[in-house]
């Protein structure tokens, strides 16, 4: 063949080289342009996932969420991640509400001697970097240590995935592949073999080169860092519509923020106990057969001296003996003493008579010694008569006064005898039979022997109790005890908020557990209805302030997500929104809002379900 020829197969190769090389040039400079954003049309847009990690050790409780980016790395692939880690508060203030965890060292392991260590960018969030050398099922393990070192680990699966080859390079390679066959091909017609395998691959190589140059062979991806911003913003404000009669169906009802005045509240936990002095155990004081009353059934309402039943002995002939024995002594000495008692009113009548006549005798010496006085003075009798008068009234007041004390000596034996009479009345009879009596008002609660039984002394029979008025036993922790000494009182809420009422701080405790450092509380309750059982857990609202006007929420419109409260904010015909709030002290059956709400805002409080499915579908 011609030198032209030649030249013409040169220049048509170097066309086809040029004109590959650009368009490869061009698709690679394309693909570095968008992969920040969203990587080539090749390829699939990274997304974010997440787990979620409700994790209760001996040292707290804790709420862990983990975003990783992508949601499905690859071998040799970086992967973002970003770990929140909260804590629920229990007990005290705020109790039921999180806390981030700040300043903690956050290590992320594969194994034991790939570790790494995450970087704290905000309250309770920290993130790190991992790039996985394989494709395979690995459990990542993260090791949380506080600031007050406490430690605690948990585990979660992730999947690594092979990194595929990229469809361009494939068609890039199968088209220099084919390029060089073609080299080799036109070469050979007009040259020597080994003129045509040096052009061959000189041409393979260079578009190889300039393919790996332009085009990776593996699939590059753009991994976003992952933000808390960027989370909160995805989360913070979504707004979606329903119609009015889907809003009817779905039973979605709406209510007003409003203003209140509230006190701070420390919430804690109750169990309701029986007043020590409102339960009672009837037992026998001697052996015997058992007979209870008609009414002895549980739930009986018994009014306190009322007898319940009783216990007959049973005993053998000398023992009945010795009872009637017993019997007659006791009514002889009975007999005794009221004749006793008889015999000294008879005496003391008597003896009242003789001070009677002795008291008008003194008075007659009186009058006839005032007389005496006055004949002596004007000379009408002699002074011996005087002195017989003054003898006389001496004698006369000295029979007054031993008559009196006679009197007062029968009135005392009196006195004994009635008073050791009254000890006879209240002693019983001896008899077979020993009764049962009630000793408090109250309810019937246990029943633990039946009619006919041989009871033992000491052994409970039944037992009463009297619940309208109950104790309420509140653990607070040993930091809140000055803010529970200034309390003014307390609320309470039972059956998920379905009853609720005051209790009054009757006793703080003088001793702290040592295990937890609370100390118990106790508190009056009124229960007239006897809602309250014994043992039963309450929630306890202590009020430590004086009242103060803050904007609420109601609790039924609160939705948490990660440990974030949300709101279904209604913006009036068929427009809600999902929207974060930010809240404070608790109360019964609201919450405080700190920031997220405006006064007169309409919120949904119920229908909140199907709100989440609505807006979950969007």
């Amino acid at each position: 063949m011609s030198c032209l020829s030649m030249k013409r197969i040169y220049l048509i190769l170097a066309m086809l080289s040029i004109a590959y090389l650009s368009v490869i040039a061009h698709e690679g400079h394309q693909h570095d342009d968008e992969q920040v954003l969203k990587g080539s049309a090749f390829e699939n847009t990274p997304t974010i996932a997440s787990v979620n990690r409700d994790l209760r050790t001996s040292t707290g409780h804790f709420v862990i969420t983990v975003w990783y980016s992508p949601s499905d790395p690859r071998a040799g692939e970086s992967a973002n991640f970003l770990v929140r880690i909260l804590e629920k508060v229990e007990g005290g203030f705020g109790e039921g509400g999180t806390l981030p965890i700040s300043n903690a060292s956050v290590i992320a392991m594969m194994n034991e001697s790939d570790k790494k260590q995450a970087v704290h960018i905000s309250d309770g969030d920290y993130k790190f970097s991992l790039t996985f050398e394989s494709a395979g099922d690995f459990i990542l393990k993260i090791r949380v240590i506080t600031e007050d070192n406490r430690q605690f680990d948990f585990e979660f699966p992730i999947k690594v995935v092979a990194n595929p080859i990229q469809k361009p390079f494939q068609l890039g390679l199968t088209f220099t592949i084919f390029l060089s066959l073609v080299a080799f091909w036109l070469v050979k017609r007009n040259q020597s073999l080994p003129i045509g395998i040096l052009v061959s691959l000189s041409v393979f190589i260079l578009n190889c080169l300039a393919l790996a140059y332009f085009i990776p062979m593996k699939e590059v991806r753009a991994t976003p860092e992952i933000s808390a911003d960027m989370l909160e913003s995805s989360m913070t404000a979504q707004m979606f519509n329903i119609s009015k009669e889907s809003q009817i169906l779905l039973g979605i009802k709406t209510q007003p923020v409003s203003i209140k005045n509230v006190t701070n509240k420390l919430k804690t936990a109750g169990i309701v106990r029986v007043k020590p002095d409102a339960k009672a155990s009837i037992t026998s004081s001697i052996s015997g057969k058992l007979f209870l009353g008609e009414r002895v059934t549980l739930g009986t309402v018994v009014r306190k001296g009322e007898v319940l039943g009783y216990v007959e002995q049973i005993l053998d002939a000398n023992s009945q003996l010795g009872l009637q024995s017993q019997t007659l002594d006791l009514n002889v000495r009975k007999i005794e003493f009221q004749s006793k008692i008889l015999e000294l009113r008879a005496q003391a009548a008597e003896q009242s008579l003789r001070l009677q006549q002795a008291r008008a005798r003194l008075e007659q010496a009186s009058r006839e010694l005032k007389r005496s006085e006055s004949l002596v003075e004007i000379g009408a009798i002699p002074v011996k008569r005087l002195e017989e008068a003054k003898l006389s009234f001496v004698l006369a007041q000295k029979d007054v006064e031993a008559s009196e004390k006679q009197l007062e000596s029968l009135n005392t034996q009196i006195d004994q005898f009635q008073k050791g009479q009254s000890a006879f009345k209240n002693l019983q009879t001896p008899s077979l039979r020993v009764p049962l009596i009630c000793p408090i008002t109250g309810i019937i609660e246990n029943v633990n022997m039946t009619n006919g039984v041989i009871v033992e002394p000491g052994k409970e029979i039944l037992s009463v109790v009297n619940i309208s008025t109950v104790l309420l036993e509140a653990k607070v922790f040993e930091n809140d005890l000055p803010t529970v000494r200034e309390a003014t009182g307390a609320d309470f809420s039972a059956f998920n908020g379905s009853l609720k009422g005051r209790a009054k701080i009757v006793f703080i405790g003088q001793t702290v557990d040592a295990s937890a450092r609370t100390i118990p509380v106790l508190f009056e309750i009124m229960n007239p209805l006897n809602q309250l059982r014994d043992g039963m857990y309450v929630d306890v609202l202590i009020n430590t302030d004086k009242p103060r006007s803050v904007l609420t929420v109601p609790k039924s419109a609160i939705v948490m997500e990660q440990g974030r409260p949300y709101v279904f904010v209604f913006h009036g015909g068929e427009i809600f929104e999902r929207r974060l709030i930010s809240l404070g002290e608790e109360g019964t059956d609201y919450f405080e809002v700190k920031a997220g709400l405006q006064e007169e805002e309409r919120v949904a409080v119920e229908g909140l379900y199907q709100l989440r499915s609505i807006q979950a579908e969007l």
